[in-house]
């Protein structure tokens, strides 16, 4: 890109990715004060009675990338089984069962079917690797026009359980002063992606590769620092690659007011930069733990079979996001992290809304 100040903000304001706050407002989700983690977090996380006094924690998440699918029909859904588990993973939950929403096009063309089946392999090798019971579900078929079908979208819901309150965890910086700790790698996989998709108009190629043994390593890395109660923080990369991950984690959860902080953040300079920031491989999170926890952390991370490193750390809101690769400095005002990500649905429905009137 030629700016790359514009480019993580238009990445972080597409519909898919920007925050769903306008759609989680319009209802009444502190029914019964039951929820732990609300809405915006990797996952939800809602209190259950157990007897009196005693309580245990579901955590719940849904996914799916159509355009993985579209691009890759059996890796995407694989993908949407595995993100889905790691969004758990991110809360410290571990993971109990799934229900599928299989929306395709016409099975009567021998390439939807195709899809459908791929699909369906797809969800059972994730299933069959996490362990996961598959409790329901539902299938739409014929989803089309004639302008053309829709990408292939089995959308996944997993639920999971987190034994301990204490190990809740929430995606969003908690507090200034924190390492962050970057876990997997910094990927390197640009097609399929949000950034190649949006800013460049190219939909083409393979979708990520996804290694299920790696993956698992990650989720119990994850959850082991959390039970370690090293773990302040926690947050997956998925669409949007390591640039969206951090903006988000920088905006407050769930209601993008309070309490939102900025980071300052080193990047490597061994690749191009919009591929360090905008690739999607699989497999990654970033997680913050207290300052000077640093080197305990990464022991529990290795012991785990995985990877990570230390990239930064948290700051106020004030000194926004600043990210460093080389010579090349990044800033954004959260501010602006917020206009873009956070209010970018909105606009757009007030928009569409107007038109309609």
């Amino acid at each position: 890109p030629g700016d790359y100040q514009a480019a993580l903000l238009g990445v972080a304001s597409v519909p898919s990715v920007a925050s769903k706050r306008w759609v989680y407002r319009q209802y009444d989700h502190m029914v019964r004060l039951g929820s732990l983690l609300l809405p915006g977090s990797d996952a939800a996380v809602v209190r259950m009675p157990t007897g009196p006094g005693s309580w245990k924690y579901l955590a719940a998440s849904t996914d799916c990338n159509a355009h993985y699918c579209y691009l890759n029909p059996r890796r995407g859904a694989l993908i949407a089984v595995a993100e889905c588990v790691r969004n758990l993973a991110m809360t410290g939950a571990e993971p109990l069962a799934l229900t599928d929403n299989l929306n395709f096009a016409n099975p009567h063309n021998p390439e939807r079917f195709w899809e459908l089946a791929e699909c369906v392999d797809g969800l059972a090798e994730g299933c069959r690797f996490f362990g996961i019971p598959v409790t329901g579900g539902n299938v739409s078929l014929y989803n089309q026009n004639p302008k053309g079908a829709i990408e292939p979208t089995p959308t996944v819901g997993v639920v999971g359980l987190i034994e301990e309150e204490a190990h809740v965890t929430p995606s969003c910086f908690q507090a200034a002063g924190d390492a962050v700790l970057l876990i997997g790698g910094w990927g390197w996989e640009i097609a399929g992606t949000v950034y190649a998709r949006e800013l460049h108009r190219q939909h083409h190629g393979d979708c990520p590769q996804l290694d299920l043994e790696n993956e698992l390593n990650l989720h119990r890395a994850v959850r082991a620092l959390i039970r370690a109660g090293l773990c302040r923080s926690a947050h997956d990369l998925s669409e949007g690659g390591f640039g969206l991950a951090a903006l988000e984690a920088c905006i407050a959860q769930p209601t993008g007011l309070g309490a939102s902080l900025g980071a300052d953040l080193r990047l490597p300079d061994h690749q191009r930069l919009d591929v360090t920031l905008f690739n999607e491989s699989q497999s990654r999170a970033i997680v913050t733990v207290p300052a000077g926890q640093e080197a305990a952390a990464l022991q529990v991370v290795f012991s785990q079979g995985i990877g990570g490193e230390h990239v930064g750390h948290v700051t106020t809101a004030q000194e926004g996001l600043t990210l460093r690769a080389g010579e090349t400095t990044l800033q954004w005002s959260v501010a602006e992290l917020e206009e873009a990500w956070g209010k970018a649905l909105g606009r757009l429905m007030q928009g569409e809304a107007a038109q309609d009137c």
